[in-house]
């Protein structure tokens, strides 16, 4: 897992505005047991006023809030709630849902719930497959490697 963390860090220093592999080495760190220095990084990430102004002026309804989200900030069910309220196109709703139980699904792995894991890494896959370049579709799959990897 540290190769894998060291490969998103590399990925994250050629592509700093790629949020998704900034995600991803949180969940790896988290994984590796660095959840305390995580959520205190989200935190003092998330009450910095350039993130709330980046924040601010983006579209909701082509970004969901993954930071508070990890950081414990937003519970999981507001978590939940703000992806499908967030948007109305059935579509974008399907791909931000997909994403969002990805991430409920490692955060609930991370604190050693494999049941919880595994339900919502399933309605990560429920929720339909999705194609290459999609948002989302990096989510489906590692949900299937998350379930897959659970199996075993």
């Amino acid at each position: 897992m540290r190769e894998a963390l060291t490969n998103f860090q590399k990925a994250l220093a050629l592509y700093p505005t790629q949020l998704d592999v900034e995600h991803r080495v949180y969940l790896i760190r988290m994984q590796l047991g660095e959840q305390k220095e995580v959520i205190n990084e989200l935190v003092e990430k998330i009450n910095d006023p350039s993130y709330k102004m980046e924040r601010a002026a983006i579209n909701k309804t082509t970004i969901i809030e993954i930071e508070p989200f990890l950081a414990g900030v937003v519970s999981e069910t507001e978590f939940l709630q703000d992806t499908t309220n967030s948007v109305s196109d059935p579509k974008v709703q399907k791909e931000q849902l997909c994403e969002a139980y990805y991430y409920v699904g490692m955060k609930h792995l991370i604190l050693g719930d494999t049941n919880g894991a595994t339900s919502f890494f399933q309605r990560c896959i429920n929720a339909g497959p999705l194609m290459f370049g999609e948002e989302g579709y990096d989510d489906y799959n590692s949900a299937e490697a998350e379930l897959r990897a659970l199996k075993k």
